[in-house]
């Protein structure tokens, strides 16, 4: 079997636990309405790659249209939103600047998607259910007091070069293109590295409703990547996204039974 059809298996596993785990501790935590957005938005996931085997068995090489698994993906985008947003208490994201920032990159994102697959439908809704789940995780991460001038610069640098050099990508000749996509995947990869190591420091340091944030933010992240990638690449943001799962559970978790 390739690793292309193995992740996603061992992918169902995990998510497996983690939805069992979340409704496990849905009684037992001070966050019983965030763990329930949780562990659906996990219950998402999971219908998406069954269908996605299921089709990949049934008609190997062919390409997936529309179909069920796409309602699922924004399922899981709206409802790890809707935990983002209550687990800091339920407040609407009313912040300008992370209501800016979300709608812009979600819609840099979605063009970069039409312009690949011409799947006009299908991309702009996903936009919009990415840019609800970033503006949640963006306000969340400005209320903990992540974002400092050094951090917003370090991402949004990596975040503008990534996505013009995409964007620029469409004019310039294959061979070209081969080189950017070295240079995207670069960088994609540090800005998964920077995250990653800010969102292992706060669970470290015990801020467990910012390592929740970071962690949805370094599976964001992943998912930007995997749309914008492929090959090894797009498996090594696969395995990332894989590992946020627990993670985000964890951190859900210490955060519900802390005082």
């Amino acid at each position: 079997m390739s690793m292309e059809f193995l992740l996603p298996l061992f992918r169902i596993l995990v998510l497996l636990f983690v939805i069992l785990r979340s409704f496990a501790i849905i009684g037992r935590t001070k966050h019983p309405v965030t763990t329930g957005f949780f562990a659906f938005a996990m219950v998402s996931t999971l219908l998406s790659d069954l269908y996605w085997l299921t089709y990949d068995l049934m008609r190997p090489g062919v390409r997936m249209p529309f179909a069920a698994n796409e309602i699922c993906e924004w399922g899981l985008f709206l409802l790890l939103g809707a935990a983002a947003a209550t687990i800091g208490g339920g407040k609407r994201v009313t912040d300008r600047k992370c209501l800016l920032a979300a709608a812009l990159i979600s819609a840099v994102n979605a063009m970069l998607w039409i312009g690949w697959s011409r799947e006009w439908l299908q991309d702009i809704c996903t936009g919009a259910a990415l840019c609800y789940y970033l503006s949640a995780v963006f306000y969340g991460m400005k209320r903990e007091r992540f974002f400092t001038r050094k951090k917003l610069l370090f991402f949004g640098v990596i975040t503008l070069a990534v996505l013009v050099t995409q964007a620029v990508s469409f004019t310039l000749p294959q061979d070209v293109v081969k080189a950017t996509d070295i240079l995207v995947s670069v960088l994609l990869l540090v800005g998964a590295g920077g995250l990653t190591v800010y969102a292992a420091s706060a669970l470290r340091k015990k801020q467990y409703a910012m390592a929740y944030y970071l962690w949805n933010g370094v599976f964001a992240w992943a998912i930007f990547s995997m749309y914008m990638s492929a090959g090894s690449i797009y498996l090594i943001f696969l395995a990332v996204s894989v590992c946020c799962n627990p993670l985000l559970l964890y951190a859900l978790e210490k955060e519900g039974m802390s005082q």
